[in-house]
């Protein structure tokens, strides 16, 4: 980026061309000699508008006027190759900047970067983090996902809002931002604040491997099968997915969820052979890819090789992109599913990263997608069948069984006790018997531990105080309720 000097100098310099481009006209007219002044007399030259025009307006103006009037008809390439050589010449530090700027104005998928910055942005060296996959969502760091690490181990919890960052408010932050505040060396700790409706709770993690996995599946209700895809990254993935799908099928289940919310996509055949695996048809047009270098459509067909699910729900939002986007647009233009959830972002449009002589990295736009149905979805995204956003509702907390604080070691405020730690997820199996045994005792300590209370595995009078107060907290919360997958086994139970 251009600190407020180099910004400075930018805009004089982009002055000082435009000046450079008028002198040509303008010293004709100040001759005033020969056939030169009667060419320019006779000149019409664009009188200046009243209008406001806008830069494009201006710029499309002078340079008009420029080539039709300048002896040596020179083209756009010239004028923007005199632009910027004229800036860099002098000033070599803004050459990646510029470039980048001008690849990413035309195209918003294109990037310049040096060698390091590619290497850093694709290639990050290892990198320790806590195991959370976090989107923006209402203007915060949102988990979506918990992976196996700290974060899930210490009690975080999808639907979170993160809010500090070792004592940094990240309030404003993009994502990448706060991700890398988040990740750091391996055994190192790191403090995350988050808000979970309406109460501040703030987690001590450590630093640490974290093991993603692309896909992971489940059975709803012994009946429905469930797919989560986190990527399209390698054939790993595609075979993961194609294993599962036989094993639904052995089973005798027909109904199917595939999850594609926040997959932000990955290799393009990796995706279509997927799609694939759901078609049992031979030569459907799954997609049509355009390429740079010919306007003749290259069409991807299936093998008929694939197995006959009768009920497929895909579910997206506004976090799905690129492969995920073909794979969703093809199960609904082939009628394969239904698509559940938000518009995705609609990305259409596939690049390549072409290493430079200098080692640099221009990474180029160079196909679009065509779904089954002809059309594009560059810049559109897909438009679920089923319109439903997910939404956070109230805790349910039942009300506690009575306690004495008293009488501390009463069967009443032994089995009161389970109770508040059962809700408060401490205690799995209460018997509410008012009896003490070592999962109980082991429970209140846990909870005395996290309190800052002594840990005696009594529940005297402070420590029911402090697990009422525990309860009455954690009934002010919200909970992330998935809508969307609650309307995708709505719809595939009525198939």
């Amino acid at each position: 980026m251009l600190n407020a000097k180099n910004r400075l100098l930018f805009r004089i310099l982009c002055i000082a061309l435009i000046a450079a481009l008028m002198l040509p006209t303008l010293a004709l007219a100040a001759d005033g000699t020969g056939a030169d002044t009667e060419a320019a007399a006779q000149a019409e030259i664009p009188a200046a508008g009243s209008g406001e025009l806008t830069i494009e307006e201006r710029l499309d103006e002078l340079l008009s006027t420029y080539k039709q009037y300048h002896l040596d008809d020179p083209t756009d390439e010239d004028l923007l190759k005199s632009l910027i050589y004229g800036l860099i010449a002098e000033n070599p530090e803004l050459f990646d900047y510029l470039v980048d700027i001008m690849v990413n104005s035309y195209d918003h998928y294109n990037h310049y970067m040096s060698d390091e910055e590619h290497t850093l942005a694709y290639y990050p060296p290892e990198y320790y983090g806590i195991g959370v996959q976090v989107e923006m969502q209402g203007g915060y760091i949102t988990v979506t996902a918990l992976f196996d690490g700290s974060a899930a181990r210490g009690g975080m919890q999808v639907g979170d809002r993160i809010v500090a960052v070792n004592g940094e408010s990240v309030l404003g932050m993009s994502v990448e931002d706060v991700g890398y505040l988040i990740r750091g060396e391996r055994d190192t700790p790191v403090s995350v604040s988050i808000e979970r409706g309406v109460i501040p709770l703030t987690f001590e993690l450590m630093r640490g491997p974290v093991y993603e996995i692309a896909v992971t599946t489940d059975t709803i209700n012994g009946k429905i099968g469930y797919i989560a895809v986190d990527n399209f990254d390698d054939f790993s993935v595609f075979y993961d997915f194609a294993m599962a799908l036989r094993e639904f099928e052995y089973n005798g289940i027909t109904r199917l969820i595939i999850d594609l919310r926040g997959n932000r996509g990955g290799e393009i055949q990796v995706g279509l052979n997927m799609i694939n695996q759901l078609i049992t048809e031979s030569d459907v047009e799954i997609a049509a890819f355009r390429e740079y270098d010919s306007d003749e459509l290259i069409r991807v067909r299936s093998n008929g090789e694939g197995l006959h699910f009768p009920a497929v729900a895909v579910l997206v939002n506004g976090n799905s992109a690129s492969t995920s986007e073909v794979f969703a647009g093809a199960v609904q233009d082939l009628g394969l599913g239904a698509v559940i959830g938000k518009r995705t972002v609609g990305k259409g449009r596939g690049q390549i990263h072409m290493s430079q002589s200098d080692g640099s990295y221009l990474i180029v736009t160079v196909s679009e997608v065509y779904l089954p149905k002809q059309q594009m979805y560059d810049g559109a995204g897909i438009t679920p069948d089923i319109d439903v956003d997910n939404r956070y509702v109230p805790v349910s907390v039942p009300a506690p069984l009575p306690v004495d604080y008293d009488n501390e070691q009463s069967q009443k405020n032994i089995a009161g006790a389970e109770h508040r730690l059962s809700i408060l997820g401490y205690y799995d199996a209460p018997t509410f018997e008012g009896t003490v045994n070592e999962n109980y005792t082991a429970a209140l300590s846990a909870f005395q531990r996290d309190r800052g209370l002594a840990v005696t595995g009594v529940a005297d009078a402070s420590t029911l105080r402090a697990l009422d107060d525990a309860v009455i907290e954690l009934s002010k919360t919200y909970r992330l309720e998935d809508t969307q997958l609650d309307a995708a086994i709505a719809w595939v139970m009525t198939k």
